[in-house]
């Protein structure tokens, strides 16, 4: 390293010091030296890594000319590297993703530049707070979001877009956390600066709107969250046309309340509405496609239309295994969902097999504290327990139990879940006082998630007597 300071004798290079060319390790790789046209062994500026040099003298001859474009070369490159970063998220690479995120932070940590590079350390610290949350590490997610935060507003202030994404990322966070209340109090704030940005009828303001109706959804406030989800989709219908993806999406999620209240048929219409949209506006091949395609094959399913069901998920699973990887979060919900078939038929045996392939990629994509591994290992139970296979079938319901504590906290809905199947075995096993107080426990939760009048509600509690 040649040093970290100028000096305006020219003798000390400003941040900038020898990389190797094939990844900053002291090696060298082969290329052009920028200064004197040399083919041969190269090495990189370790602060752009985009100019290549034969070696210090050639560097420190050119510096007075590359200096004029080093740090905007290194911003590009620390953005490109931030885009390739946010694309293995999107393929559902987490963990590399996740990886690469937090090197780029530190690298761009370690730089100096004015406000570029403190942008781009905000928007790193975003992301990172981003994988961080796909992967179900909710708390270590808020560390980073709310730094990013603290940096958005240093450099923009509290009425700008880029703070407003960020609470907007803040609130999503601590939603999954089911700190409900302080997640809405987040996503007002950014509906705040939104509204002053935008207006009321602004895309980015009806996606907020979005958010916050889905935090009504998990409270059980179904009829609030159709009202917010509503508005959303007249903006989203008003300014960008009926047929526009994002209206798609909203039917989506207002589908998928209505199938929460127990009106399949209505859900299913839904469902059917925003799967044409989606096919019109992305293309019939879209991962999106394929998520609508499995919501479809879980009401087919209540209404006992399994070969409807089963080709449904066969088509979801042929579209996200082609676009996304098998090892990917959203085949493993399609290998999930093609498992419930199964189980409910009675073949306990393929249910098994699929629930085991579904729970090593989400493990591997997601992590193994994530909620839905949790809710696989719940479903890897009830399986086993239809083998008759009790004690591993005790062992899959405590690891799952375990698993949802840890990602949702003694109160979440997939807590009361786990404890409502382990009663179910615990009732079959004669255990009858401790399967009553464990539906009485989920029954209180199932309660002020969907209502003390709705179905799961109600069942729960009948059993608890």
């Amino acid at each position: 390293v040649l040093g970290s300071q100028a000096q305006e004798s020219g003798s000390r290079i400003e941040g900038v010091g020898m990389a190797g060319a094939a990844g900053g390790n002291g090696g060298k790789g082969t290329g052009v030296c920028k200064r004197c046209g040399k083919e041969g062994k190269v090495m990189q500026c370790s602060k752009c890594d985009s100019a290549h040099y034969c070696g210090t003298e050639c560097q420190r001859a050119d510096w007075k000319e590359h200096k004029k474009e080093c740090s905007r070369l290194a911003e590009e490159f620390m953005a490109y590297k931030l885009g390739s970063a946010v694309g293995l998220n999107i393929k559902g690479s987490y963990e590399k993703s996740l990886k690469q995120m937090q090197k780029l932070e530190q690298v761009q940590r370690q730089r100096t530049g004015g406000a570029g590079g403190e942008a781009l350390t905000a928007a790193s610290l975003v992301e990172v707070g981003r994988a961080l949350s796909l992967q179900g590490r909710y708390e270590e997610a808020l560390e980073k979001l709310s730094e990013g935060l603290k940096l958005s507003r240093k450099l923009y202030g509290n009425e700008h877009e880029d703070t407003a994404d960020c609470i907007v990322m803040l609130g999503v966070a601590t939603h999954e956390l089911g700190r409900y209340d302080a997640a809405l109090a987040l996503y007002n704030e950014a509906l705040g600066i939104q509204w002053k940005l935008h207006g009321h009828n602004h895309k980015q303001f009806a996606n907020t709107l979005g958010s916050i109706a889905l935090v009504h959804r998990r409270q059980g406030r179904y009829e609030e969250a159709i009202e917010v989800f509503g508005e959303a989709l007249r903006i989203y219908k008003e300014r960008l046309g009926a047929e526009h993806e994002l209206v798609a999406t909203t039917l989506h999620n207002m589908a998928l309340i209505r199938a929460h209240q127990g009106k399949v048929l209505e859900a299913l219409k839904g469902f059917k509405k925003s799967l044409r949209i989606c096919k019109k506006a992305r293309g019939s091949d879209h991962p999106s496609v394929a998520q609508t395609l499995n919501c479809m094959s879980t009401m087919y399913l209540r209404l006992g239309k399994h070969q409807k069901a089963d080709e449904a998920l066969d088509e979801a699973l042929r579209i996200s295994e082609r676009q996304l990887g098998h090892e990917h979060p959203q085949v493993a919900l399609v290998i999930n969902n093609k498992s419930n078939v199964h189980l409910d038929l009675g073949r306990n045996a393929e249910a098994l097999e699929g629930f085991r392939e579904a729970l090593r990629i989400r493990v591997k994509t997601l992590g193994s504290d994530h909620a839905d591994v949790g809710g696989t290992h719940l479903k890897v139970g009830l399986a086993l327990a239809g083998l008759d296979r009790r004690v591993e079938a005790h062992a899959s319901l405590d690891e799952a139990l375990r698993t949802m504590r840890c990602a949702q906290g003694e109160e979440g809905q997939g807590v009361a879940d786990v404890k409502y199947a382990m009663a179910g075995l615990f009732e079959r096993e004669g255990g009858d006082e401790r399967a009553r107080e464990l539906y009485a426990e989920s029954a209180r939760v199932f309660a002020r998630v969907y209502g003390p009048e709705h179905s799961q509600t109600q069942e729960a509690v009948r059993r608890a007597r």
